[in-house]
């Protein structure tokens, strides 16, 4: 009988402590969350293969990951910039994923998200870029007349102000006069243009 009653203690304490924090898939995790809050800037990409790489504050680290419930275990092939320990511990809440007082949200734009084709039309000249997943993109011009060019590049997710940057493979080929991409409430702008996913 006292054994029975410890196997029930033993799975409510399990319970209990499954509570505490949601459970997390990597799909959920893959991606950059960040936090920018006038003191620290803080960002951390997740990959497909198990890495990651990460900036705290200028400091930069990289390493693989795992999932064990609700925790993301950071194990760093480099130093880690959160602290001497080799591993760090990060806990999903649903919404986040905290380690101690740092608190970490899903950026609004991710790889995922952005890959696939924006369009938008400004003085009769519609523009379409397509971004796709090994980091490139193109874009196509097509003038009212039907006479179209094509332009092609690389892009960088910035976790931090969350903007697309754009590397033109010629860099007097850029139609506009910004190179990067803001994102806003599900749309993507540049100098006061807003595209939209296809």
């Amino acid at each position: 009988m006292k054994k029975l009653l410890l196997v029930f203690l033993v799975m409510a304490m399990c319970v209990s402590l499954c509570a505490c924090s949601a459970s997390i898939e990597k799909e959920k995790l893959v991606g950059i969350w960040s936090l920018e809050d006038g003191t620290n800037v803080i960002s951390i990409t997740f990959n497909d293969n198990n890495k990651f790489q990460c900036e705290y504050n200028g400091a930069k680290g990289e390493g693989s990951y795992g999932l064990f419930g609700g925790d993301v275990y950071l194990n760093f092939t480099s130093a880690n910039p959160f602290g001497a320990e080799a591993r760090s511990v990060f806990t999903y809440n649903g919404e986040s994923i905290t380690l101690d007082s740092i608190s970490l949200e899903k950026s609004s734009i991710d790889k995922d998200h952005l890959v696939g084709i924006w369009s938008a039309d400004k003085d009769s000249v519609n523009y379409s870029f397509t971004f796709t997943r090994d980091g490139k993109f193109t874009c196509k011009i097509t003038e009212a007349n039907g006479k179209a060019k094509n332009l092609s590049g690389s892009f960088e997710i910035k976790a931090v102000d969350n903007a697309v940057n754009l590397k033109y493979s010629s860099t007097k080929s850029n139609p506009f006069k910004s190179t990067s991409f803001s994102y806003d409430d599900g749309n993507l702008i540049i100098d006061e243009v807003t595209f939209v996913k296809k």
